[in-house]
């Protein structure tokens, strides 16, 4: 017993410091920790007669304590409307950016914690295979999520602009603005 109490102090002292501490942001400890996987639905504003729909998966880890370094995978759509007739081309695309964590308080990666968060993020990427709509892509957004205590979920919505290079034959150039939602696990 008498062994055990210096190891109280320690910890009460601990807590102290984390009282302290609180205003910073602190790494997590596990690599595991650090990574998230999220599932995400898309659609853009209608621009030169297309409209883009976006459903995808991205994978990402915590290099920094607010940087994530993504991969991501995306299914598009290109919903068009020509001379009348609608039609859509696809594109399946792989992609990689950078995510920037504007706020969202310590530990906002482990599930005990539940914190909001605003992340800027950056991704670029390109069609891959035969595809209708072959493409470069370059897109700019700013998500908004939120975790509750308990749950290891994180749901997230977003707005951004993408701006997409079009290399196939009748398809322009798009540019134009759109809204996410989505679920980080």
């Amino acid at each position: 017993m008498l062994l055990a109490l210096p190891m109280l102090g320690a910890s009460a002292q601990n807590v102290k410091q984390e009282k302290l501490d609180s205003f910073l942001v602190v790494m997590p400890q596990s690599f595991f920790d650090r990574m998230s996987a999220s599932y995400n639905l898309a659609v853009g504003l209608q621009n030169k007669q297309t409209t883009p729909l976006m459903t995808g998966v991205d994978f990402g880890f915590e290099v920094l304590p607010r940087l994530r370094v993504i991969l991501e995978a995306d299914y598009t759509v290109g919903l068009r409307s020509v001379d009348g007739n609608r039609t859509f081309d696809g594109a399946f695309t792989l992609g990689g950016g950078l995510s920037y964590r504007l706020f969202g308080g310590k530990g906002y990666t482990k599930p005990a914690q539940g914190k909001d968060a605003l992340e800027l993020q950056f991704t670029a990427g390109g069609s891959v295979g035969k595809v209708d709509w072959k493409q470069n892509y370059y897109d700019f957004g700013l998500l908004y999520t939120t975790r509750h205590r308990l749950s290891i979920c994180t749901p997230f919505m977003g707005l951004g602009y993408r701006y997409v290079n079009s290399h196939a034959a009748g398809m322009k150039n798009y540019g134009g603005v759109y809204a996410t939602i989505g679920m980080r696990f």
